[in-house]
């Protein structure tokens, strides 16, 4: 493997540097030495903006009948929210051309 950049982590800062690298045109990879389910991209900003995006259609879902819109029987499905931030991390990285490489500790 050959990268022009090789940016080392995975936290907020770590994901936004290697996809703005790739957007540059050079050939970027993100590096990090935890498992990606316990990464910062997976666990923190993200899942965050993910989760917060969630609550606020739930909220608006189960207000719908206030505006004449017929919404019953609203509810959220757990599996789909733990797995919504791994897919969009996923299609991020997919879609800027940066390669993840996942590295548990020795």
């Amino acid at each position: 493997m050959k990268f022009d950049i090789v940016v080392i982590g995975s936290g907020a800062d770590c994901y936004v540097a290697a996809i703005r690298a790739a957007q540059l045109g050079l050939k970027a990879t993100s590096w990090s030495a935890s498992t990606s389910a316990e990464s910062a991209s997976i666990k923190g900003c993200i899942p965050t903006q993910a989760l917060l995006r969630s609550a606020e259609v739930f909220a608006v879902m189960r207000h719908a009948n206030d505006c004449g819109v017929a919404a019953d029987n609203v509810r959220f499905d757990a599996e789909s929210l733990i797995e919504r931030p791994r897919e969009i991390t996923d299609r991020l990285f997919k879609k800027n051309t940066v390669e993840v490489i996942w590295e548990t500790p020795r």
